[in-house]
């Protein structure tokens, strides 16, 4: 396709540079076709959505391929515009007109980790340029909070926690910690953009600002919770079933987050959860 350029966008932990051995794949591809240019110029000659659909298909087939050891990466390409009923493939004019007039809030809070991972020479700079003016867009505030609060309440009743140490999940978790973060962006764009990946980095920054009390503390219980998360995929084949929790792998997570043993990780964990789920209700009923 004469004058294209593509690129991949990483969303979730690919795009805040947080994988662990279980984590899938959240990607869209974009690209950009001169306007005189309206087919690829192979022996049989592909009209453009077409043709990137295809290549798409192609790196599906490459990324989730079947191994010896199992699927190579499970691949989520559900955050393109109109999800599974959108094409494979969205041109950045298409992909911004959507996130602008369209997307929902929860879209944009996936947006704020948004990451270019792959770009041609000289692509990256305007899909970068276009994420960040979609989220210091002007919005309706009390609208955004109150999205924000329902899909965590929605997450809470269909997906609870497999387990107590199913940070991912449990109330009073990342998704918790993550959520404050990702509503500074969307409401606070102008403060906190240029940290907009790195959750600890903003709950800290909001403090400094003068917009969370304990930004410090949060961003430190993120830290320790990605490390609980972090070692119990790496360490266990089935992180929530309560036999691969041997005392053996109890002392050696004590042990890898610096605690003296595993019943003092748990009781500060406990709190941790508590104080997370406070931070929470008092973040999000002072921003109505």
């Amino acid at each position: 396709m004469a004058g294209a350029k593509v690129a991949l966008l990483a969303f979730g932990k690919l795009g805040s540079r947080q994988m662990n051995v279980s984590s899938d794949i959240d990607v869209i591809l974009l690209y950009d076709v001169p306007q005189n240019v309206e087919q690829s110029d192979g022996r049989k000659p592909l009209d453009i959505p077409l043709y990137f659909t295809r290549l798409t298909q192609r790196l599906i087939s490459a990324l989730s391929a079947q191994t010896a050891q199992g699927v190579l990466y499970e691949l989520d390409m559900r955050l393109r515009p109109s999800g599974n009923a959108g094409p494979l493939a969205t041109s950045l004019a298409a992909f911004s007109r959507y996130q602008m007039q369209k997307a929902w809030t929860w879209e944009h809070q996936a947006l704020t980790r948004a990451r270019v991972v792959f770009a041609d020479a000289g692509f990256e700079n305007p899909i970068n340029a276009n994420i960040e003016q979609i989220l210091v867009s002007p919005r309706n505030k009390e609208q955004t909070v109150s999205d924000i609060v329902d899909m965590r309440a929605r997450l809470l009743r269909e997906r609870p926690a497999r387990h107590d140490f199913d940070f991912k999940l449990v109330e009073g978790g990342l998704v918790d910690l993550e959520f404050i973060a990702q509503s500074a962006v969307l409401l606070f764009g102008d403060t906190v953009i240029s940290s907009r990946r790195d959750t600890a980095q903003i709950l800290r920054l909001l403090q400094k600002e003068n917009l969370l009390r304990n930004g410090e503390e949060l961003g430190d219980i993120y830290d320790l919770m990605s490390a609980v998360v972090q070692i119990t995929s790496a360490c266990l084949v089935h992180p929530f079933a309560e036999e691969d929790w041997t005392g053996a792998f109890k002392s050696l997570l004590a042990r890898l987050t610096n605690f003296p043993d595993f019943i003092r990780l748990e009781n500060e964990l406990a709190q941790m959860k508590r104080t997370v789920i406070k931070a929470r209700k008092i973040w999000f009923s002072e921003k109505i």
